[in-house]
Order: C-alpha cells, then sequence, then structure tokens
C-alpha cells in the first residue's frame, strides 16, 4: 500500500513537471515570436524593423523616381510599358538595366541617398 502511494505521489509530480516545462516553452515560443529565426541566434546582424522600413522607404522612393523618369523620356509605348512592368516585378532585368545605363540613371539613383 506504502509502495502504491509513493508512486502515485512520484507519477503526479513528473506530470506537473512536464507541464512547467510545456509552459516556460510556450512563453519562451512567444517571447520570440517577432523575431525571425535567424534573429534569435545572430541579433547583431540582422537590422532592425526601424532600419528594415526605412530601407523599404527609400527603395519605394527609388522605384517611383525610376517610373517618373520612364514616364517622362520620348520612347516607344510599348517598351515604356515593359521598363515600368519590370521596375515593379523584375527589377533585375537586362532591358531595365540597359536603359539604366543609356540614360546614365545608375549614379543618378546612388546619388538621391
Amino acid at each position: 500500500m506504502l509502495l502504491a502511494s509513493v508512486l502515485v505521489v512520484l507519477g503526479m509530480l513528473s506530470l506537473c513537471a512536464q507541464t512547467t516545462r510545456r509552459d516556460k516553452m510556450l512563453k519562451n515560443r512567444k517571447e520570440f515570436s517577432d523575431r525571425t529565426l535567424f534573429q534569435q541566434f545572430e541579433q547583431q546582424i540582422i537590422p532592425s524593423a526601424q532600419e528594415r522600413k526605412k530601407k523599404s522607404e527609400e527603395n519605394k522612393a527609388k522605384r517611383q523616381l525610376l517610373l517618373t523618369i520612364i514616364d517622362t523620356t520620348q520612347i516607344k509605348l510599348e517598351l515604356k510599358q515593359k521598363l515600368q512592368h519590370d521596375v515593379v516585378h523584375n527589377p533585375f532585368s537586362k532591358r531595365l538595366r540597359k536603359f539604366m545605363e543609356k540614360h546614365n540613371l545608375k549614379e543618378m539613383m546612388r546619388s538621391s541617398n
């Protein structure tokens, strides 16, 4: 009888320990939920949310400037539409690179920072 009661008590203690481990794991998971997996381990390498937002806004401004330049340039309508599509959907296309090189826009885009 004594042995059975000791086993019951030990079983209850082990169950309590498992639930506390689970709760601790869930708490840790919630703490890191706002970070990417890489940020959890290499925080100094990954830019902060504010830096990412600033970079995103800079890229949007550059994209808008490039779209304006393409729109005001005297080229065929078909080419203009293709270049505008490339700016939004494929910014590393050969067609867009050739246009930027031809009109010396790379230096202008760098100096707009």
